[in-house]
């Protein structure tokens, strides 16, 4: 988990999830995907964005069908 954490840690938080979603998923996050892991995640550091996007990512239907 901590090399995870400090691979992602080196991108700025507005690109964060397209990082994240490129490395988890073979296709595109849906518009209304993004803004419902954009709305629900913890932003209230670094580490916890990461975290929460990612079981956000992980939680959505692209990511069940890969």
């Amino acid at each position: 988990l901590s090399s995870y954490l400090k691979e992602f840690s080196n991108y700025e938080q507005n690109g964060l999830m397209e990082k994240l979603s490129e490395y988890l998923l073979q296709v595109d996050l849906g518009k209304e995907t993004k803004s419902i892991v954009n709305n629900y995640s913890d932003n209230t550091n670094k580490e916890k964005l990461i975290e929460s996007l990612t079981l956000k990512i992980i939680s959505s239907p692209e990511y069940q069908l890969c």
